[in-house]
């Protein structure tokens, strides 16, 4: 069964909650607006949801009615007045008023033919819907506008869509617990949510807007990906009280009571419940996230004074790669972070000194992570090498030094050559900061010599690299480059800088014996 979440669908609801889009009156029925064309879904487990179009009457919006079986719910039965509201060029949401607060109970995605899914009063996941196509044809939908109109004059929809506070409250705590429980799924934490709406006007309740809350749940579990936060947190965090108030902020107490305070009219950043939460203290003791920090990750040692290490300063952080000795640990830079760590994982590292799988660029460098083994396996292009897998208390202590700025202070600019085999090789400073700090080399593969800068010119015809020796001129844009000595002028053959990085770095000579901050060091 295929299923739209409300998490996708929860910005527009904000949008029409909270900007006054009118919701519709369970107290009006349109007398002027007849029936037109009606249609009957089943869905499972017996819902069955009817959906008859009402004839546009002039000055009143799109509407229609929507009546529910099935369903388990109060609402069985009902005939209530829907709003057609747009959702895009292809899409189409039927909005109706559920204890005072208006929410989507139907998207239609029009074709042929008609796709439908409907919403549970309570639920968060749009449904798939099927046209039952003899059920259908034995509609009466004048009877069921009739049904709409009755139960309008005799209070029905009143009692059933009108806004009383406890049922309200009943009805968005039921709507929220399915919410957190399908954030919870996966079974990582299972942390117990409780709502106080006490702080909540009736207008706040009228509008719905509860998001923060479920988003707590989807931020804590997010915290519990790995089993190490997923112990902490579900040792230190044992429920958690979601209630309105004027200023978000997170709470926990000595009794393991974590408090999510949200305000409704200054949505804040989905994680804030995440990022605050972590930088509580546990019992006057380092923070929740510091603990967490120090549980997880993981390191290595090829048996000798080197060391790799795989974690983060906090759980609302990616994991990092960092390398070195035991006093020192450098941040390296890899194609991707991870946001979780596996028994068994592989990390590419960005190292330029070993092409990729098609011999040029970076990728051929790895770290493979085999917990079961205890082991790290270390690729350096086609050699390989088996690190040591160390211990938790080991492994803490790596996790406490500070992960320093990466070695690669560098990086390459431009290169050519000539008929002779001359390179003449440019490279630059890696960081915003260096980026106009250049080095210029010239000489045969293997023992390029750096030359004494004596100016650097730059503009619309190319860059001009002034030395001692003679200058270099390189034209980025039209990847042509020439060397010029006193009153000549020789062209030189550019080389494409990423499809030889691996050389660059290997076979130049230029970073012979420099350390670059990688696992293959």
């Amino acid at each position: 069964m295929q299923k739209l979440t409300l998490t996708a669908i929860l910005p527009l609801a904000l949008c029409v909650c909270a900007h006054g889009v009118p919701q519709v009156d369970p107290q009006v029925h349109w007398t002027g607006a007849e029936p037109t064309t009606g249609v009957v879904l089943v869905g499972a487990g017996g819902v069955e949801v009817t959906l008859v179009s009402l004839a546009p009457v002039e000055g009143v919006a799109d509407k229609a009615l929507l009546r529910l079986n099935g369903t388990g719910t109060e609402y069985d039965g009902a005939v209530m007045l829907a709003n057609r509201e747009r959702e895009s060029n292809i899409a189409v949401l039927f909005f109706t008023t559920l204890a005072g607060s208006s929410r989507p109970l139907l998207h239609e995605r029009p074709g042929t033919p008609s796709r439908y899914m409907w919403m549970p009063p309570a639920g968060t996941e749009f449904a798939d819907l099927s046209v039952d196509a003899a059920k259908t044809q034995a509609l009466d939908v004048a009877a069921v506008c009739a049904t709409h109109r009755r139960q309008a004059a005799d209070g029905t929809l009143k009692r059933l869509q009108g806004y009383e506070r406890a049922r309200t409250v009943e009805l968005l705590r039921a709507r929220l617990a399915a919410w957190i429980a399908s954030e919870q799924k996966d079974g990582s934490l299972q942390t117990p949510f409780e709502f106080d709406w006490s702080g909540a006007s009736d207008e706040q309740l009228r509008n719905g807007v509860t998001g923060p809350c479920a988003a707590a749940a989807g931020a804590l579990s997010a915290l519990a990906l790995s089993p190490a936060a997923a112990e902490l947190v579900a040792g230190h965090v044992k429920k958690v009280v979601c209630r309105w108030g004027a200023e978000a902020k997170a709470e926990l107490d000595g009794q393991g009571v974590a408090t999510w305070t949200f305000n409704p009219e200054a949505l804040p950043d989905m994680d804030a419940f995440a990022v605050q939460l972590i930088k509580v203290s546990v019992a006057g003791g380092p923070a929740l996230g510091e603990l967490i920090a120090a549980r997880e990750g993981l390191a290595c040692t090829d048996n000798h004074s080197h060391f790799l290490v795989i974690g983060r300063k906090s759980p609302v952080e990616p994991f990092k790669l960092a390398v070195g000795d035991a006093r020192h640990l450098y941040d390296v830079p890899r194609m991707e972070d991870e946001k979780t760590l596996k028994a068994e994982m592989v990390i590419p590292v960005a190292d330029p000194r070993f092409a990729n799988q098609e011999g040029q660029g970076y990728g051929w460098s790895a770290v493979s992570v085999n917990q079961e083994k205890k082991t790290c396996e270390v690729r350096c292009g086609a050699r390989t090498g088996t690190w040591t897998l160390l211990d938790a208390a080991a492994t803490r202590g790596f996790l406490a030094l500070p992960f320093e700025a990466p070695l690669l202070k560098r990086e390459p600019h431009g290169l050519a050559r000539d008929s002779k085999g001359t390179y003449y090789y440019v490279d630059r400073g890696i960081t915003p900061e260096t980026s106009r700090s250049f080095r210029l080399f010239v000489g045969p593969k293997g023992s390029l010599k750096q030359q004494k800068m004596l100016d650097v010119v730059a503009d619309s015809e190319g860059e001009l690299f002034a030395s001692k020796n003679g200058k270099l001129r390189l034209l980025l844009g039209k990847q042509a480059a020439s060397w010029i000595d006193g009153p000549r002028t020789q062209a030189l053959q550019w080389v494409p800088v990423q499809e030889n990085l691996s050389m660059i770095y290997g076979d130049l000579g230029v970073y012979v014996g420099e350390k670059l901050g990688m696992p293959c060091d």
